[in-house]
């Protein structure tokens, strides 16, 4: 997991190798001590191995974050009278398509024929990537190329003015469907 999301979190090339490293001789002695192979458990790796650790220690089960949380906001009772889901993400890349929050829902949102779409600081997949999954096109918050750093300076000011484009064109759209 340090290869895959710790750049994301601010790690540079070097240090998570070094956290990949430490983190497989980790499960090297869970396995060893407790007999359960981490590399093995489906999301012992998320949020920096602590749901591996709750589930060796503490026998928890394991669940994706998104299930759950559609699940406890009921989200496919909500898509019943939904025409349109916007959602969201930082970086909206290759992991986005697969297992998080962007991808559970447009999972289940395709299930119910209501098209999807996402609002991101970059976008780094295609529409190739992501039509499949029933997201209907993407939005990029920021305004002009700009660092990480300016992003997250302008975001309250970026994502305003994408919502309002947005809103401009979804209401254009829903008047000439009349």
């Amino acid at each position: 997991a340090s290869l895959v999301y710790s750049q994301q979190k601010g790690a540079n090339k070097n240090m998570a190798v070094r956290l990949d490293k430490h983190l497989k001789k980790l499960a090297e002695v869970i396995k060893n001590q407790y007999n359960v192979d981490l590399q093995k458990v489906p999301g012992s790796g998320a949020a920096g191995g602590l749901g591996g650790a709750l589930h060796v220690f503490l026998g928890a089960k394991l669940r994706s974050g998104i299930e759950i949380l559609l699940e406890v906001v009921n989200f496919p009772e909500k898509l019943k009278h939904a025409s349109l889901v916007i959602t969201g993400e930082g970086s909206f890349d290759y992991q986005s398509l697969y297992g998080k929050t962007v991808s559970g829902i447009a999972k289940i949102a395709k299930e119910y024929g209501v098209p999807v779409i996402v609002l991101a600081g970059s976008i780094m997949v295609s529409a190739k990537e992501y039509e499949p999954l029933g997201i209907l096109a993407t939005f990029s918050t920021n305004q002009r190329p700009i660092s990480l750093r300016e992003a997250k300076h302008e975001i309250a000011k970026n994502l305003k003015a994408v919502s309002r484009s947005l809103a401009g064109l979804t209401k254009e759209i829903c008047n000439s469907l009349k």
